[in-house]
């Protein structure tokens, strides 16, 4: 399933995980210059909450690009819930990377494509603590092929 969309309802979101079978889910918020947000609903939170913790746990492909609701709780209820996960891509969201790569290296161990994004600032802490090569993060993800880190 993708969506390329402008706002996304809690009434779709529920219509969206009613999907059992569902092996990919790609919502790309299309940015209308206009400031709004791809959640409309009085629990914004609620919303991307509710997506990630009904998303069937067999989806193999997830892209929530632009969502800035998803942030590294709901990160890391997804990875926690969809272990088969071959691809991930959550550019321009507002998780961190010093949060959120420790939870994907530990869950995601079929993960073959993984597309961040990251502040400068993020990138800077993260390459500070040096996770990426010392403490063997891409290593540990062997099946790993396609990593991308974009600047927000």
């Amino acid at each position: 399933l993708k969506l390329q969309i402008v706002m996304l309802t809690f009434e779709s979101v529920r219509n969206i995980v009613n999907f059992t079978e569902l092996n990919e889910l790609s919502i790309a918020y299309q940015d209308t210059g206009n400031n709004h947000n791809i959640f409309v609903s009085e629990d914004v939170f609620g919303s991307v909450n509710y997506l990630v913790r009904n998303i069937p746990p067999e989806i193999k492909k997830i892209s929530f690009d632009g969502m800035k609701n998803f942030g590294n709780e709901q990160m890391k209820t997804l990875v926690t819930r969809c272990k088969k996960l071959e691809e991930l891509s959550l550019r321009d969201t507002s998780i961190t990377l010093t949060s959120v790569i420790p939870d994907i290296v530990e869950n995601c161990f079929n993960l073959v494509k993984l597309h961040l994004s990251s502040s400068l600032n993020d990138l800077h802490d993260f390459a500070n603590e040096q996770k990426l090569v010392r403490k063997g993060v891409l290593r540990a993800m062997p099946k790993l092929k396609n990593f991308v880190l974009y600047n927000m």
